[in-house]
Order: C-alpha cells, then sequence, then structure tokens
C-alpha cells in the first residue's frame, strides 16, 4: 500500500525520497491548490490493464508524496481537474511530478480536464500471459457518438457518457442504472469460444450514489436462447465503496461450449445510483494443441 506524507509547502521540483526497493521506483508528488476536491489522479499498468494505485480525498493546497515500488513494465499516470482549469494558478500555486528512479519524468501543473504521462516498458515476454489469446478490448472511443463496441444497449438505462470525470482512459465510458432487466443492462456480441478452455474477462468499474441494498452484475449466457447465469454480484459496502475507480478479473470455464455473450446488469434503486464501466477486455485460454 502506498504510503502518504503532507507537508504544508508546495514544491517547485521533485523531492529526493529514499526507500529500499530492489524493482523500480516511482515517487509521486502531488501539491494541490484551494479547490483540492478537483483534482485526482491514476496509476495504471498499460502492459496488463491494471489500476496501481490512485488519489484518496486530497487536502487544499497541500503537498503529498506518494512511493511505489514496480515491476518492469509500462506505466500511465494520469492527473485529473474536474473543473478543467488545472491546479495551477488562478486559485493557487498546485504542481505535481514524478520521479522515476531517481530521473524527474514529468512536472506539471497547468492542464485542463487532464494530463497523462506514460513511461516504462513492457517486458518482451510475459509468462503470465502463455497460452492466452485477446477476443478484444473495448475503451468505448468510437468516432461514431452512438456505438458502444463490442457491446449493445439493453436499453434506456444502459447509457454512454463523454466528458472528463467518470472515464478511466480517453473522454468516453458507459453506464447502467436502475433496476430494469435488460433495459439496465449492456450485453456482448457472441464470442466465438471454439478454441478456449477458459475466456478472461477484465474490466474497470466506478461506482456512483450507490446505496442501501444496490448492486449490478457480470453474467453469461450459453446461447440466445438460455437463461443468464452470475458469474459475480456486486454489492455496495461489500464488494466496493463510491466515488473510486475498481479493477476486476473473473475467468468462465467455457471447456464444451461454443459461443456465450457477457452481460453487465444493473440492480440499483433509482436512476442516480450508476455504475461506469470502461477499459472492458476478453482473453481466452487456449486449448492445448493436439487435443482439438
Amino acid at each position: 500500500a502506498p504510503t502518504s506524507f503532507p507537508t504544508s509547502s508546495s514544491p517547485s521540483a521533485a523531492p529526493t525520497v529514499q526507500f529500499n526497493c530492489e524493482m523500480n521506483t516511482l515517487v509521486i508528488t502531488v501539491s494541490t491548490d484551494k479547490f483540492s476536491e478537483e483534482t485526482s489522479w491514476m496509476l495504471t499498468n498499460s502492459c496488463h490493464n491494471t489500476l496501481i494505485t490512485h488519489s484518496t480525498p486530497l487536502q487544499r493546497e497541500t503537498t503529498t508524496t506518494i512511493k511505489e515500488c514496480l515491476p518492469d513494465g509500462e506505466y500511465r499516470f494520469t492527473i485529473k481537474d474536474s473543473y478543467g482549469d488545472g491546479i495551477c494558478c488562478d486559485h493557487g500555486e498546485g504542481s505535481y511530478s514524478l520521479m522515476y528512479n531517481d530521473d524527474v519524468i514529468k512536472i506539471g501543473d497547468r492542464f485542463e480536464n487532464q494530463e497523462t504521462t506514460f513511461f516504462g516498458t513492457c517486458p518482451t515476454s510475459d509468462n503470465s500471459l502463455d497460452g492466452w489469446e485477446l477476443v478484444w478490448k473495448d475503451d468505448f472511443e468510437d468516432e461514431n457518438p452512438s456505438k458502444t463496441g463490442h457491446f449493445r444497449r439493453g436499453g434506456l438505462d444502459a447509457r454512454i457518457y463523454l466528458g472528463h470525470n467518470c472515464v478511466m482512459s480517453g473522454d468516453r465510458s458507459v453506464y447502467i442504472r436502475n433496476d430494469r432487466g435488460r433495459s439496465s443492462s449492456f450485453i456482448s456480441e457472441d464470442i466465438n469460444l471454439e478454441l478456449f478452455l477458459t475466456i478472461r474477462v477484465s474490466f474497470f468499474y466506478l461506482p456512483i450514489n450507490m446505496e442501501g441494498q444496490d448492486s449490478f452484475f457480470l453474467e453469461y449466457r450459453k446461447g440466445h436462447e438460455s437463461e443468464w447465469n452470475v458469474v459475480k454480484e456486486y454489492n455496495i459496502g461489500v464488494d466496493f465503496e463510491n466515488d473510486r475507480w475498481y479493477h476486476e478479473i473473473q475467468d468462465i470455464d467455457v471447456a464444451n461450449l461454443s459461443m456465450l455473450n457477457l452481460r453487465f446488469r444493473s440492480h440499483s434503486s433509482s436512476s442516480a445510483d450508476k455504475v461506469y464501466l470502461d477499459d472492458v477486455e476478453v482473453q481466452g485460454a487456449l486449448i492445448p494443441e493436439g487435443t482439438i
């Protein structure tokens, strides 16, 4: 877990911070302006599309330093300002810096809605992915504003979001709300399973205003006429809290199946209770050669 060190001054350059790490060191320093509630950031591994860490609520005009020990890989740091005026200089002298393996790779302050920095390189071989094949990935960044990639909307309670506050990457995501069955769902296109033993579903989700018994489901069905099977139900207070991004990975045994569909379905009490979805990725574990 990251360690925070609040101080009262705003740095003009990255500080010197030492800690024990036998891999790659990253030091994130963020100094807020007078409207710290508008500022958030996140760090993800671009090789595996996984969330490493993210900001907690920040205090105004305060400096916070986060230290991370990272394996080899490509990483993406994104800082956001919900109002769209960055963190300097109309309402204070905010700034941020990234120091990777003792080298300052970024110092910033003036931006609009968000600013992203990439650093590091994915390993040339990754044994954790041996035998897996990418089926498809959806970041919902289609030029056609009505398109939702490999998913279709079940009804009026499955919608597209365009903006900067409720996205994991880019400026588009999708969300589900209410508890109206198909209308509150996003349903995937058919996934051909002839080559796969297992399907792995990776996705990011952001709950907003969920309360009480609110939840949402990841489900699958074996054919167009079959019943939906629950992979997992995600419950407020058990699996998540509001107003932060989560990364989830679920495996589905698909041996002896030829096709399936995925479905994200909302089970919330009102149209204000939403779950945003972004960067949905499907991989398949290949059937070993000679066994097909």
